[in-house]
């Protein structure tokens, strides 16, 4: 029945990851036309104070409650208590704060991070009735709310935008899908909230979570310090056009990986006890985003010319560079994220924490001096090579606890990732592409690229693909 349900929930969640692509998509469309480069500068600078002071607060709670197997109806109240305080906690460092960050980047930007930080109280204790909901694998319903919530948020941010609100369209746009899902994820799961001192309960979350904090605090580091790099040392432009292309550069992780990961997490912490499923569970999961994400990233390559003159306009053009420079940590992204979920799940979340932080360790010292070297593209530099070792660990601890062979889980789509850069290569330079517009170029890239890829993919691992499938199936209808 687990397997039932996870793959019922993957589907959920596939679907609206895939609607919140193709909202995402519309939204930056206009947005993009409607705003400037430095307003999402901005943006992206207060959210990286926003997500600094919120390390207060981010203490794993929400991975050691999913863990956590026992005692559960008091154990949603003692995270529930936790997360309020730590919010407050959070919040009145942001008060604190305000003063400084008015001085050194201007009142804007400090009244923008004091009304998101405001609006992480909504957030913070929606994730209690999320994770109610995501333990019994109901992930139809939280679906359902994150829909509602996203098609709210685009179509407000949009509306302010094209009413010539700048920077703030963006803010309020956000402050509706939090208030939003809140309400939404509290009425879908039928829990109510309460309060809870258990010292030994708390402890126990404390202990879990504390690791967990650092993790956090690492992969803060790796995914967000060259936003305050860039913003504070080179220009809210440059940052605006890097913020934006990651965006993009993340979209393979955000369409397969996180998708896959938000129900296999859970999967993963219900199996701890079964070792063949697992094995099976985890090659299935590995092998799935590398054959989905893996081609996404390299048609941002093949497209990144067409893709940001099609969707973002002319003025946007300075960003295909730094996107394509972004493509190697797209890949690194894609493979690396589902295995620290594993290792959490299994109760080892200290193995994830220890190369995040000599990752995070490692980018703090080599990025500011790869930025003053060469601008933009040494920060991307820097992030590549830890993202790279970071990979190489990861899968390391994970080996201790799962049997797979890197040749035959990497090596196959590998090989059939070269076949269709080769085949496609070569049939671009028989059809003159260069010479075609960019509507029609994005058009024609994206489906030649996507049939030499299929046909690779079965020339390589046609017999497995097919045996997966079937798996699927089985599972689907309940048979196994």
């Amino acid at each position: 029945m687990i397997g039932k349900k996870a793959l019922k929930s993957t589907i959920f969640v596939s679907a609206y990851t895939y609607l919140s692509f193709i909202l995402t998509f519309v939204s930056n469309v206009f947005l993009a036309r409607l705003l400037d480069p430095e307003h999402f500068g901005i943006y992206a600078l207060a959210l990286f104070f926003v997500e600094l002071v919120g390390r207060v607060r981010e203490l794993g709670l929400d991975q050691a409650l999913t863990h956590r197997q026992g005692d559960l109806e008091r154990s949603y109240r003692a995270h529930f208590t936790m997360q309020a305080l730590l919010y407050f906690a959070a919040l009145l460092v942001t008060v604190i704060a305000f003063p400084w960050l008015s001085r050194l980047y201007g009142r804007q930007l400090a009244l923008i991070v004091l009304c998101l930080s405001s609006l992480i109280l909504f957030q913070s204790l929606s994730s209690t009735p999320r994770i109610y909901l995501e333990k019994q694998l109901a992930f139809g319903r939280t679906v359902l709310v994150d829909s509602f919530a996203l098609i709210g948020s685009v179509v407000l941010s949009i509306l302010l935008a094209w009413q010539g609100w700048g920077v703030w369209s963006l803010v309020w746009g956000n402050g509706f899908k939090v208030v939003f899902t809140f309400f939404g994820l509290f009425l879908a799961s039928g829990w109510r909230p309460g309060l809870l001192w258990d010292k030994v309960l708390l402890g126990w979350f404390f202990k879990f979570g504390g690791i967990l904090w650092l993790g956090g605090l690492a992969t803060f580091v790796l995914f967000k310090y060259n936003d305050f790099i860039l913003g504070t040392f080179i220009s809210q432009e440059s940052l605006g056009f890097y913020a934006k292309a990651m965006s993009l550069a993340i979209l393979p992780t955000s369409l397969v990986t996180s998708a896959i990961s938000r129900v296999s997490f859970p999967m993963y912490a219900q199996l701890q006890e079964n070792k063949k499923k697992l094995n099976q569970a985890f090659n299935l999961v590995v092998s799935t985003i590398l054959r989905v994400g893996i081609p996404i990233c390299l048609l941002l390559l093949i497209t990144s010319k067409e893709l940001i003159l099609v969707v973002f306009g002319q003025k946007w053009l300075p960003m295909v560079g730094i996107l394509r420079l972004l493509v190697g940590y797209s890949i690194l992204r894609c493979v690396f994220d589902d295995v620290g979920a594993f290792l959490t799940a299994q109760g080892q979340p200290q193995l994830t924490v220890r190369y995040l932080c000599a990752q995070a360790v490692v980018f703090l010292g080599l990025a500011p001096f790869l930025v003053k070297w060469w601008g933009v593209s040494g920060g991307i530099a820097a992030l590549n090579l830890v993202m790279f070792f970071g990979v190489i660990a990861a899968y390391y601890y994970a080996h201790h606890f799962v049997k797979f062979s890197p040749l035959v889980l990497f090596g196959n789509s590998t090989l059939a990732v070269v076949i269709s850069l080769g085949a496609y290569f070569l049939l671009s330079e028989l059809l003159l592409l260069d010479d075609w517009s960019a509507p029609l170029l994005l058009i024609v890239k994206t489906t030649l690229f996507g049939v030499v890829y299929l046909g690779a993919l079965w020339l390589v691992e046609g017999k497995r693909v097919k045996a997966d499938l079937l798996f699927f199936y089985r599972k689907w209808r309940g048979l196994d």
